[in-house]
């Protein structure tokens, strides 16, 4: 009887002084949890590194990711476009014969860009989207340049869209549609003029663009 109470003792020593261990290895485990991308936590820790704070795509980047797995809960980690993709450089380059929307006769102009695969169907895959700075003139010049990553120009679309800024509430002047396929676009700009609202008396309303097509190493 004797030796039975001296053994369970012992064994009940021996479980204190493990749970300790176990619950350092627990607390371990549990800070290796990835922080918005990228770098683990307890890595960070141990390098001196602050850890990567997540990662905001390239200005047209797909939302391409790929899942950690092993972790306490499946987290998406942004990764690199897919092998192939091309670089999309659109220059919004002017505006020309605008009509005012303003009572006095003039508009806060803009454009906003929109990049699209087209799927014939009613739902299209977006690519990216940009939009200009204001500009108070009915004949705007912007020259302002947007990147994209495109996996090829095959059925993709870029509409532009041009609008006078108000509060509450965008006064729309016109808009275009660009079907990339239409154009042999390389890294030479090409020039692109489209009417974004036609009239019968008087010019036409039209946007200037250039695109530049190159490869993602370039």
């Amino acid at each position: 009887m004797m030796i039975g109470r001296v053994l369970f003792a012992v064994a009940c020593a021996l479980l204190q002084s493990a749970a300790p261990v176990y619950s350092q290895q627990q607390q371990n485990q549990e800070s290796s949890v990835v922080s918005g991308g990228g770098v683990l936590e307890s890595d960070a820790h141990q390098h001196g590194q602050e850890p990567v704070a997540a990662i905001s795509g390239i200005r047209g980047a797909p939302a391409y990711s790929s899942i950690v797995s092993g972790l306490r809960e499946a987290i998406p980690v942004p990764v690199a476009a897919p092998a192939g993709s091309k670089k999309l450089t659109v220059k919004v380059v002017k505006a020309t014969d605008l009509r005012g929307e303003d009572r006095v006769g003039t508009s806060d102009v803009f454009v906003k860009l929109e990049l699209y695969k087209d799927e014939y169907g009613p739902i299209n895959t977006p690519l990216g989207e940009g939009k200009t700075s204001v500009i108070k003139s009915l004949a705007p010049v912007w020259n302002e340049d947007f990147l994209f990553l495109v996996p090829s120009t095959d059925d993709v679309v870029l509409k532009l869209k041009v609008l006078d800024e108000d509060l509450g509430f965008d006064d729309k002047m016109g808009e275009c549609k660009i079907k990339l396929d239409d154009y042999r676009l390389s890294s030479t700009p090409t020039e692109v003029t489209k009417v974004i609202d036609g009239h019968r008396r008087g010019e036409d309303e039209k946007i200037t663009v250039t695109l530049k097509l190159e490869d993602t190493m370039q």
